[in-house]
């Protein structure tokens, strides 16, 4: 047996307990031992950890890589998440996921998830397990744990037909989510703003979650509004922000069906939404009160990627192409949107075109929405279903006043950030190795550690660490992951806690993060001195 003995650092062990001198000892991908003080033997290779933090590989508990691990090139399009420590991540989110998928659906799943894929998606597989067996037969550089997504499945039952569910077909749902989570799921993740999970109803939403509290799983869910205002509550006459009261609804399904929920991202979006931080934390913490099991992620940047369809209403989407192709549709739709930016205190300097889809929108890559109008001299709403209509649909953006802006209005973010209840994450959509980047892709959890633990003293270096690494584990349920521990695996990050942060920008998101010296991924070292150096594929697919 080989071994690696990482001496002399400052021992984070993911648990959040402070930090202490010692060793780390390597053999076979596992952790063999974590001697505090120092290690007495020997071992075939030793590295030098003096002066930095020795801390369990980072897990981005939101990500979207599941669809490019699958590719021959994954390791050049992902290795700004491993330059950053991310030694794992929990995919399947959003209701997106490349499973399970059949020949007369195939094309309908992957124009839904056309803004996580750059090129034509090659389906090697039609099951979860077939997926599996792809992965572990080709390689992944990272390690791969994954949720299934709503959207799939429900595809499979109804294909591109929206509206709710019968009844029979709620049954054969809850049929598959069991053979999903008897075949490797973690859990099930629905995304309520998207095509075809936007068109559930509460029936439907009700039979995940009590498939999933049968199982002792977990439902992670992308909301269908994170603003005060949106088209998804045109009934109510409480006055009440749609935001709270998506999250409420939620929350009323987990206290009923018993399930486990993550809110997969809790935003506050534009400034009119801002000061409602206060209340939705109040509802996480009077549910968690109440006795249901519910937490909710954050990214560290008030900004992200959506695909352009998140600025449409429902009744637009159940006919994209053909609501296009009528002008009064379109001029309704024009209202709408413009109406509900307005309100929210959002503006079309805020959103940012990431990638067209067609060719002959690349050259607006890059551009605000609002130049992208001045450019081409009309408005800048007409701007926007200019570049939805070209895309097809399929047109990502990037979206900023995410809780607060750059400079602006810190608090919002910061409460949710430091809050208990919350996981950090990355979200950042990769799709190919120059393609589009938003800065989570290099920045995400060096920020967390750097500018927010560090700096900003949201919490110690030790419980920052804890975000990143013991609690996504213990929350997603990831054996022998997540702390430094002998028989766990040998996912580590070598970072130096006084020099560690992001170093991009939105106008410059392609920087790598600072201070982050080392990576190892089940043992084997795949980062060191800023550049992967190991081009082996050390990762594996993690089952529950």
């Amino acid at each position: 047996m080989r071994t690696t003995l990482i001496r002399g650092g400052s021992i984070y062990d993911g648990s959040g307990d402070a930090p202490f001198p010692g060793d780390v000892l390597v053999g076979d991908g596992i952790i063999a031992a974590v001697a505090r003080g120092g290690f007495p033997g020997s071992a075939d290779v030793v590295m030098d950890a003096a002066g930095l933090a020795v801390a369990p590989g980072f897990i981005d508990a939101h990500s979207h890589s599941e669809w490019i691990v699958p590719e021959k090139n994954h390791l050049q399009i992902l290795k700004p998440f491993l330059l950053q420590g991310v030694t794992a991540f929990m995919g399947g989110n959003c209701g997106f996921s490349p499973f399970p998928v059949a020949e007369a659906v195939r094309e309908t799943v992957l124009e839904n998830s056309r803004f996580l894929v750059n090129e034509r998606f090659a389906f090697h597989w039609r099951d979860q397990g077939g997926f599996f067996r792809h992965l572990e037969e080709n390689g992944v550089c990272l390690n791969v744990a994954t949720l299934v997504g709503h959207g799939p499945l429900r595809t499979l039952i109804r294909g591109g037909r929206p509206g709710p569910l019968a009844a029979g077909e709620r049954d054969r749902l809850a049929r598959m989510l069991e053979e999903a989570f008897n075949g490797g799921a973690y859990g099930v993740s629905m995304g309520l703003a998207f095509v075809p999970g936007i068109f559930a109803d509460a029936a439907e939403i009700e039979t995940v979650f009590a498939a999933v509290a049968r199982a002792g799983r977990i439902v992670a869910v992308h909301g269908r509004t994170y603003s005060r205002i949106s088209p998804y509550f045109p009934d109510d006459v409480s006055g009440a922000p749609h935001n709270l009261l998506d999250l409420a609804s939620f929350i009323d399904v987990a206290a009923k069906t018993g399930a486990k929920l993550h809110i997969s991202h809790l935003l506050l979006k534009g400034s009119g939404t801002w000061d409602l931080w206060r209340d939705a934390i109040e509802l996480f913490e009077r549910a968690n009160a109440d006795g249901v099991d519910v937490t909710f992620g954050v990214i560290p940047y008030h900004c992200g990627n959506t695909p352009i369809t998140t600025l449409f209403p429902k009744w637009f989407l159940e006919d994209f192409a053909g609501n296009m192709a009528r002008p009064d549709r379109v001029k309704r739709l024009e209202r709408e949107v413009f109406d509900t930016e307005r309100a929210i205190g959002r503006t079309f300097s805020d959103l940012h075109l990431l990638w067209g889809v067609n060719p002959s929108l690349a050259p607006l890559e890059g551009k605000s929405f609002s130049r992208i109008a001045e450019e081409m001299g009309i408005a800048e709403i007409e701007a926007c279903l200019y570049l939805a209509r070209e895309s097809g649909g399929g047109a990502k953006v990037l979206t900023a006043a995410y809780s607060g802006r750059e400079g602006d209005c810190p608090e919002p973010l910061e409460r949710l950030l430091e809050h208990p209840l919350s996981l950090v994450e990355i979200d950042a959509v990769l799709t190919s190795p120059e393609g589009p980047r938003v800065p989570a892709s290099f920045g995400a959890f060096p920020k967390w550690l750097g500018h927010y633990c560090r700096e900003r003293g949201l919490m110690s270096m030790e419980q920052g660490v804890r975000k990143l690494t013991g609690a996504p584990a213990d929350r997603f349920g990831l054996r022998n992951r997540g702390y430094l521990r002998e028989g766990f695996a040998a996912d580590m990050v070598l970072f130096n806690p006084a020099t560690i942060r992001d170093a991009n920008s939105i106008a410059d998101p392609a920087r790598p993060a600072v201070g982050v010296a080392a990576v190892l991924v089940n043992g084997g070292l795949v980062v060191a001195n800023g550049a992967v150096r190991d081009p082996a594929l050390r990762g594996r697919v993690l089952y529950p």
